[in-house]
């Protein structure tokens, strides 16, 4: 089972997602209590967007290890793509639950709140993925995001600056930051940014 399933993940990185989900299966057969097994073919599933079919790979692993965040996470993506936001909360909440020390989720979570207009929740949980991990660029972004929803341009930049001094060649950050500077009529700024 190992084999087919090391088979499986490998092809997942070359994005080759029938192949992989092909080998999962045969892990799957072998060993049908591997939620390792059950959560790659989700992933696989996901990237198809078969996203019913991944979230019942996803609920399968979480079946066979009720604790297995990264299986609770990718749950609470798959859901989020098909723009049910409250069972996506939902998930990334148990995620939370069992490793609240996981930045992936709190940052997950922000997004989901953030695409439901929820921007107060949604900084409050990028907040909490940069205390833990303050030097996530992805995170300050999304922050940054999320202030520019509220029209709290200034925060934003601020966010959007720090995403940039993290990681000089985050594209997004720039975009982000040259747009909010545009949208203030800071033309030559903007422009600098873009």
């Amino acid at each position: 089972a190992q084999v087919w399933h090391s088979k499986g993940t490998a092809l997942i990185s070359l994005s080759k997602f029938e192949e992989a989900i092909d080998a999962l299966d045969k892990a799957i057969e072998i060993k049908p209590k591997s939620a390792d097994s059950w959560n790659y073919k989700g992933m696989a599933l996901a990237n198809l967007e078969k996203y019913d079919q991944a979230i019942e790979a996803y609920n399968k692993a979480i079946v066979i290890s009720p604790k297995y965040i990264w299986a609770w996470n990718n749950k609470g993506l798959a859901l989020s793509y098909q723009d049910k936001y409250n069972e996506t909360i939902d998930a990334f909440d148990k995620a939370i639950e069992l490793d609240p020390k996981e930045t992936y989720s709190w940052n997950n979570k922000g997004i989901a709140l953030n695409s439901m207009n929820r921007c107060d929740e949604a900084i409050n949980a990028f907040d909490k993925a940069i205390k833990l991990d303050p030097k996530n660029a992805y995170t300050w972004n999304n922050k940054g995001y999320s202030l520019s929803e509220k029209g709290e341009y200034d925060a934003a930049i601020t966010a959007y600056v720090e995403a940039i001094r993290l990681d000089p060649t985050f594209e997004e950050a720039w975009f982000n930051k040259g747009d909010i500077l545009n949208r203030l009529g800071k033309y030559a700024e903007a422009v600098r940014a873009l």
